[in-house]
C-alpha cells in the first residue's frame, strides 16, 4: 500500500474537510457559553474514552510506521512517533485518573499526575507534528534511522516519564485544585497556540494537495478544539471537559479512518483490476520468472495505474556481464544453470505482489516496481548488484573472479504526455552507460517526459 502522503486529494475531498472544520468551529462557538455546566460523573464513559484514544492512536501509529518502512520516509516515521506517544500517554492518564481505577486513598481529587499527563500529551503530539512538517523536505535534519529509533523509544520514554511523575508527584506544580483548573488557563492558551503551529506549517506547505496532510489538518483542528473545550469548561466533569475528551477521540481516529477508507479503495481497485492479473501466468520456461509477454501486460497495467494514481513507476534493467564468454568457456549447460541462479536471486528482491521480475533476452532481466521513486530505485538496484556478486558464480575466464551484472534504471510518475517507448529507451541507455563505464555498476537516469 502506497504512502498516504503521496496520494493527491480530490477537490471534493478538500471541500469536505474545509466544510467539516467550519461546522466544528461554529458548533464550538455556539456552545462555548455553556461550557461550565456540570454534567454527571460517568466513570465508565471516562474509561471508555481513554481506552478508545489508546487503541485508535496505537493502530494509527503502527499503520504510519509500516508506511514509513516501505518508503523509508523519516517524516512519516516521526508522525507515527507522535501518535504512539499519544497512545501510551492516554493509557497512563486513564490508569492514573483520580477515582477511576485507583481508589481515592491512593489518588485523591487533587492529584496532579493526570493533569500533567494531559499537558504533556498536548505538548508531545504537536511537537512531533512540527518535526513531521519541517522534515518533509529531503535532506532535513532527521534521517530515517533517527526517526525509526524515536518510534521505538517512545514506550520506554513514556514509562520513565510516568514513573518520574508518580515518584515526584508531591513536588509537581499545581495545575488543578479539587477538580478546578481555571487558575492555570494561561497554560491552556499556550498549548492552544503551540498546537496551532503545525497547522500553520501544513497550510503553508507546497505539497498541501496530498491526502494525508489534508486530513491531518482536520485532526489538528479537532485537537485545538479539545484544548478550547478545556478552557471554557474550567472544571472536571463540566460540559466543556467532556467535549474535550470526545474531541480527543475524534482527533486520534481521523487518520485511522482515512487508512481504513484507503484500504477499502485498494480492495475495490484490486477487484476491478483483477482480470488484468489473474490470466497473466506466462513464465520463462528456463528460469521460471516472467517472460516478455507477461512483462508487457503488467507494464501496461501499472503504467495506467501510475497515470491515474500519480505514483512513480521504476524499471530496473539487468545484464549479465560478458555472458557470451561465460557460455563459450563453460558450455551452454552451465550457462543455463547460471541463468537459473541469477533469476532465483532476482526473484527474492521484490516484496510486493505488484512487483515483477522478467527475463526479456538471453542474459537480460528486468525488475518493474510500482510506487518506487528514484532514490529507492537506486537502493533496490544496488541490492541486486551485490546479490548477484555475492552468489560467487565463478567467471575466472575473464578479468573478474565472479560473475557480475551491469544495471540501468529510472523512475517516473506517468503523465498524459509520457511515452512508453521513451521510458524504455532511457532505461536501455542507462544500462548501456553502466556497461561503458566499466560494468558491475548501477547507473540511473532521472526522467522528464
Amino acid at each position: 500500500m502506497e504512502n498516504l502522503k503521496n496520494i493527491i486529494a480530490k477537490k471534493s475531498e478538500k471541500y469536505y474537510v474545509i466544510t467539516l472544520i467550519a461546522v466544528l468551529l461554529i458548533i464550538a462557538t455556539l456552545i462555548s457559553s455553556n461550557g461550565r455546566v456540570l454534567w454527571p460523573v460517568i466513570p465508565t464513559f471516562i474509561a471508555m474514552c481513554g481506552i478508545l484514544i489508546f487503541v485508535t492512536s496505537l493502530q494509527t501509529a503502527f499503520l504510519l510506521y509500516n508506511q514509513s518502512k516501505l518508503t523509508r520516509d523519516s517524516s512519516v516515521a516521526l508522525l507515527a512517533s507522535g501518535y504512539l506517544a499519544v497512545s501510551f500517554l492516554a493509557l497512563a492518564r486513564i490508569i492514573l485518573f483520580p477515582g477511576l481505577f485507583l481508589s481515592s486513598n491512593v489518588l485523591d481529587d487533587n492529584n496532579q499526575i493526570a493533569a500533567w499527563l494531559w499537558v504533556i500529551t498536548h505538548v508531545a503530539f504537536p511537537f512531533f507534528l512540527i518535526l513531521y512538517a519541517t522534515n518533509h523536505c529531503k535532506k532535513m535534519f532527521f534521517s530515517y534511522g533517527y526517526a525509526r529509533w524515536s518510534f521505538r523509544l517512545i514506550p520506554i520514554a513514556v514509562v520513565l516519564l510516568v514513573l518520574s511523575l508518580v515518584y515526584y508527584e508531591s513536588a509537581l506544580p499545581s495545575l488543578v485544585d479539587k477538580g478546578n483548573y481555571s487558575s492555570t488557563s494561561y497554560l491552556d492558551f499556550f498549548l492552544l497556540a503551540f498546537t496551532a503551529v503545525p497547522l500553520f506549517l501544513l497550510m503553508t506547505k507546497k505539497e498541501m494537495t496530498n491526502r494525508q496532510d489534508l486530513w491531518l489538518m482536520l485532526a489538528i483542528t479537532v485537537q485545538c478544539l479539545d484544548i478550547f473545550y478545556e478552557i471554557i469548561g474550567e472544571t472536571r466533569y463540566s460540559m466543556g471537559w467532556y467535549l474535550g475528551m470526545i474531541s480527543s477521540i475524534v482527533s486520534s481516529s481521523i487518520i485511522l479512518g482515512v487508512f481504513i477508507y484507503h484500504i477499502l479503495c485498494i480492495a475495490q481497485l484490486k477487484d476491478e483490476e483483477g482480470h488484468y492479473f489473474k490470466d497473466i501466468s506466462e513464465t520463462d520456461p528456463l528460469t521460471g520468472v516472467a517472460n516478455r509477454r507477461k512483462l508487457d501486460l503488467v507494464f501496461n497495467t501499472l503504467w495506467e495505474l501510475s497515470l491515474n494514481q500519480q505514483q512513480p513507476l521504476c524499471l530496473i534493467m539487468i545484464d549479465i556481464d560478458h555472458f557470451k564468454i561465460y557460455n563459450d568457456s563453460y558450455g551452454h549447460l552451465e550457462g543455463d544453470k547460471c541463468l537459473i541462479k541469477v533469476a532465483d536471486a532476482l526473484s527474492k528482491i521484490p516484496k510486493r505482489s505488484t512487483d515483477i521480475v522478467a527475463r526479456i533476452g538471453g542474459e537480460e532481466f528486468v525488475i518493474l516496481l510500482y510506487g518506487v521513486d528514484h532514490d529507492i530505485g537506486f537502493q533496490v538496484a544496488e541490492e541486486v548488484r551485490k546479490e548477484i556478486e555475492n552468489l560467487h558464480i565463478s567467471h575466472s575466464t575473464f578479468y573478474n573472479s565472479w560473475l557480475t551484472v551491469s544495471i540501468g534504471y529510472t523512475s517516473h510518475i506517468v503523465k498524459p504526455s509520457s511515452k512508453k517507448e521513451k521510458f524504455l529507451y532511457i532505461v536501455d541507455q542507462a544500462l548501456y552507460k553502466s556497461k561503458a563505464e566499466g560494468r558491475n555498476r548501477v547507473e540511473g537516469v532521472s526522467l522528464s517526459i
